[in-house]
């Protein structure tokens, strides 16, 4: 069971995604690209939308005020309920579906997932393409040359990631406050960088 308030889901592959709020209200959720062999279940939600995702079991509980299903299969019927108004609204595609990258741990290997960008996109997207990645230590390290992705932490300069990005290796920033004082340099087409 998750709480879903101000909690969204992304990328998930599950037999089943429970969104509650123990007994009370959750208020809002957003939950994208999910692959599911059984059911969502929406417990407590009072509004969701969900989107780019596949739900093998269907649909469980819609949420009492409404919800938004955009590329989904398979997509429950138009509903009213709760407000008397239309609950439930469906659109059989998304016109454009960009998905974050982001880290998973595969064989004891850290990998950079790049989901592609989709048009007319229906159900979860592919598998994502993925680059073998590794922690470094900081900047100044030149690990094997074989890792494509630099980790950083708030403990690296600017002038530590900036030397990674001129290598050419895209760069994830972990959580925290990073004192920058100059800008990040992304010179190379396709590099990404950004939060984890």
């Amino acid at each position: 069971r998750l709480p879903s308030q101000a909690a969204p889901l992304r990328s998930v592959v599950a037999e089943r995604v429970e969104l509650s709020a123990a007994g009370g209200w959750a208020s809002g959720g957003f939950a994208a690209d999910l692959r599911l062999s059984g059911a969502i279940a929406f417990g407590t939600q009072q509004q969701s939308l969900l989107r780019t995702s596949e739900l093998g079991g269907g649909v469980e509980g819609l949420p009492s005020f409404n919800s938004v299903f955009l590329g989904v299969t398979p997509t429950p019927p138009p509903d009213s309920c709760g407000g008397g108004g239309p609950a439930v609204a469906s659109v059989g595609s998304a016109p454009l579906a960009a998905e974050k990258p982001f880290l998973f741990l595969q064989n004891q290997t850290l990998h950079l997932a790049l989901p592609p960008i989709r048009r007319q996109a229906k159900g979860a997207a592919p598998r994502p393409h993925h680059l073998p990645a590794a922690p470094l230590a900081s900047g100044d390290d030149d690990d094997d040359g074989r890792s494509v992705v630099f980790v950083a932490t708030p403990s690296d300069s600017a002038a530590a990631i900036n030397r990674q990005l001129a290598r050419g290796r895209h760069v994830v920033l972990t959580p925290g406050l990073y004192a920058l004082p100059v800008p990040l340099r992304v010179a190379t087409r396709g590099q990404v960088r950004g939060a984890h």
